[in-house]
């Protein structure tokens, strides 16, 4: 899988976190190329969490124009993902 484009952004939401900045330490301690945010009161997990919003795996794709062009509850891979990316472009 190539680079993703300048203009790209992937995002991690965890939604077990009590705060922001737990949610920097996790990226930080991980050493993680994106950007970790944190969830602290569900409100991500209640409106794009799979299963009903109880699990927290889910994937989405947000085009430039802000719209969700994808969404996918459980599992995917890496390169499927990006095929959505590409679309969304």
């Amino acid at each position: 899988m190539s680079e993703a484009p300048e203009d790209v952004r992937v995002l991690a939401v965890m939604v077990d976190v009590t705060t922001e900045n737990k949610a920097a330490k996790f990226a930080e301690q991980y050493d993680l190329s994106l950007e970790v945010l944190g969830d602290q009161d569900g409100l991500w997990l209640e409106e794009w969490g799979a299963n009903g919003g109880t699990d927290q795996h889910s994937f989405t794709v947000v085009d430039s124009e802000g719209r969700v062009s994808w969404h996918k509850e459980g599992s995917t891979t890496a390169d499927a993902i990006a095929r959505k990316v590409d679309d969304a472009q």
